[in-house]
């Protein structure tokens, strides 16, 4: 009986602690920002250089890679024959096995980040490659393999020496190339038979990469096979670097040994294909960088991400239109959390909710887009800061808005330094004039 009497005084004395604890703890409320919440603050000190317009801003960051979401660039190829069905090329029951093996190995290839070889005791940060590539089909064509095929006798063939269907000459990309504007088109030209029977034509694989089209030569005259046990094959992707080097063109990149592609971190070296060649025998260590001549295609800098970035982001640009908008796709786990104090320099293009937690402070300069679905949100003891931001949605969309979190106590904060502007938004944010 005693027992059970204190018993029972003890869960009064629980409940009414549970009681008082709730009854202290401060209730966090939530509301979407109208205008009045945010406020002028005197201009930050800024370089006189447009922050949005530097490419170095725009290289994915090491301590936050998911602020820099993952890029999808559609390609497709395009087969040049000189007759219909040419040996020589590769025909359509060969090319969708080749064509998938090799985009295979080069999104393996930039899914490796890799340390720069040379110069000899650089510390250049190796920074994960934020793009893969993905084989565009026709939504309307049941049985599209991703290929296409043009008959030209005067262009099927590459010739080194030649203008005509030599590295520089585009007529076939120009004459024959379907859903440009929607796709980086890879044009497949072979090597003569008669040019590869000759002791003195250099028949290896080679390419040109240009913003909307990249050629290989030597597709076919490289293609070999692995045959499985069950009777199944698979291609062997020889031309992987290749189409990494070349792509690498395609998105802004020049050639790195010279010291003059416009980046600090590749500054001039030796540029040896392997360890047994020219000015490198002698140390063993030779390039892989893939804006160079190597036959380990594995690194890129900062610098030179920054590039690709940039032009991915650019309005316009043709390496933007290449992209698949993964952007207009609201995805609820793509959520990026900031904790401490980060600055966004270049422009984003999200696919999920912001969520600044208590302490965390992120100042935005550049353009952001926001999926429909997704929201700011400014938790009690966050500040989010705007400085010339726009804050968009660039899909035909309206995002969510900016939500502000606060209790009796404290509230998120959004602050002004500079014009700014928010639109494409549901809940609309009128910014107070300064």
């Amino acid at each position: 009986m005693i027992r059970m009497k204190a018993y029972k005084n003890l869960l009064v004395v629980g409940v009414f602690c549970c009681t008082l604890f709730v009854a202290c703890s401060p209730k966090v409320w939530q509301v979407f920002v109208s205008g009045p919440e945010a406020v002028y603050l005197s201009p930050i000190d800024k370089a006189p250089l447009n922050p949005c317009k530097q490419s170095i801003n725009y290289a994915p960051s090491i301590e936050y890679p998911n602020h820099t979401p993952m890029r999808y660039v559609r390609v497709r190829f395009m087969v040049v024959q000189a007759v219909k069905d040419d040996p020589n090329t590769l025909l359509p029951h060969e090319a969708p096995a080749y064509i998938k093996r090799l985009i295979e190995i080069v999104n393996y290839k930039l899914s490796i980040t890799e340390q720069m070889k040379l110069p000899i005791g650089n510390n250049t940060p190796a920074i994960p490659r934020n793009y893969r590539f993905l084989l565009y089909l026709d939504p309307t064509e049941p049985n599209d393999i991703g290929v296409d095929y043009a008959v030209d006798s005067s262009l099927a063939y590459f010739n080194r020496s030649s203008n005509i269907s030599g590295s520089y000459d585009r007529r076939a990309y120009d004459k024959y190339a379907k859903y440009k504007g929607q796709v980086l088109t890879v044009v497949l030209q072979e090597h003569h038979p008669d040019s590869i029977t000759s002791k003195t034509y250099n028949d290896n694989s080679t390419g040109t990469g240009f913003p909307d089209w990249f050629k290989i030569a030597g597709a076919k005259q490289n293609y070999d096979t692995i045959w499985h046990a069950d009777g199944t094959f698979e291609t062997t992707g020889y031309a992987a670097d290749l189409f990494v080097h070349e792509t690498g063109h395609s998105f802004g990149l020049m050639h790195t040994w010279s010291g003059n592609d416009g980046c600090d971190d590749t500054p001039n070296h030796p540029n040896c294909w392997d360890a047994n060649s020219g000015p490198c025998k002698h140390d063993g260590i030779y390039s892989n960088n893939m804006m160079d001549y190597n036959n380990n295609k594995s690194a890129l800098t900062p610098c030179q991400l920054g590039i690709v970035n940039y032009n991915f982001s650019r309005d316009g640009s043709p390496q933007r239109k290449y992209l698949e908008p993964m952007w207009c796709e609201y995805k609820k786990d793509s959520i990026i959390n900031i904790y401490t104090d980060v600055e966004w320099n270049g422009s984003k293009d999200l696919e999920g909710d912001i969520i600044i937690q208590n302490g965390g402070r992120l100042t935005i300069r550049c353009r952001v887009s926001l999926p429909a679905g997704a929201r700011i949100i400014i938790k009690p003891r966050g500040t989010l800061v705007l400085d010339g931001a726009h804050l968009t949605n660039l899909c035909n969309q309206q995002w969510e808005g900016i939500e502000q979190w606060g209790n009796s106590k404290e509230q998120g904060s959004l602050v002004l330094y500079s014009a700014s502007t928010i639109d494409k938004v549901l809940h609309e944010v009128a910014l107070p004039s300064r």
